[in-house]
């Protein structure tokens, strides 16, 4: 469980949650299926992030995809994820989506398609009823290649760097300290918190916040940690203590 810190002028904290397991967040998440904004992606490459556009992204998400209902301009079919719809339609939420439509708000047969306006029924990544996690959609199928490894109860501490090269990771194991040596390229794929949490505990980030934190600096890096885009959701309750 991570926290993260309240925001100047919002004055709210919230708990972030996340798993040491294979497949991270993806085997413990809703099952939902949603892509990003297309108007995120294209103002990324406006920005500069050149290759980030959507028109860019799109052929990647197609290629992830193992859409139920088959492939379309938008949409994949053949892929690693599994994507199926929801086709129970109970009564309540048929009268939401009723009443939506009788203020002008459209009901969108698919939000990852050509417009993701409206409401809908979620898209989800279940196959047979069985969650289908990062793991099980890409992993596991490549157990059996002769050049992957995988090691588990390994937490990463750092990455080792030589000059300004990443050359292999420090991780813990079973309480010893161990080395991943790498003979050509690092692929950082901790997830949206892990990964620049990773950079900075590596000393590559902004020189004042690693300064601030204790983190020797490598490599002043500004923007490591910041600008999480996320959708959050509160879910409300209401807590009734027994009585009698």
């Amino acid at each position: 469980m991570l926290r993260d810190g309240a925001r100047p002028g919002r004055g709210r904290a919230r708990d972030l949650l996340s798993r040491k397991v294979l497949g991270g967040s993806s085997a413990i998440n809703g099952h939902l299926w949603v892509r990003g904004q297309a108007r995120d992606f294209d103002g990324w490459a406006q920005r500069g992030c050149l290759g980030w556009s959507h028109a860019d992204a799109l052929p990647y998400f197609r290629r992830a995809e193992d859409r139920s209902t088959g492939a379309d301009a938008w949409r994949g079919a053949g892929g690693p994820q599994h994507v199926s719809d929801i086709h129970a339609r109970h009564p309540i939420c048929e009268a939401f989506l009723a009443g939506a439509a009788e203020l002008g708000l459209p009901r969108n047969p698919d939000y990852n398609g050509a417009s993701q306006e409206g409401l809908f029924y979620y898209q989800r990544s279940i196959r047979a009823g069985r969650r289908m996690s990062a793991a099980r959609s890409y992993l596991h199928p490549a157990l059996r290649r002769p050049n992957l490894r995988v090691e588990t109860h390994a937490h990463a501490l750092r990455l080792e760097v030589e000059g300004r090269r990443v050359t292999g990771v420090l991780f813990r194991q079973h309480g010893r300290l161990r080395r991943a040596p790498a003979l050509r390229e690092v692929l950082l794929a901790a997830g949206a918190i892990g990964s620049p949490h990773l950079l900075q505990l590596s000393g590559i980030g902004d020189a004042a916040h690693l300064q601030g934190i204790g983190v020797p600096v490598l490599h002043h890096l500004p923007g490591v940690g910041d600008g999480l885009q996320d959708h959050y959701g509160p879910t409300p309750f209401e807590w009734t203590p027994q009585i009698g």
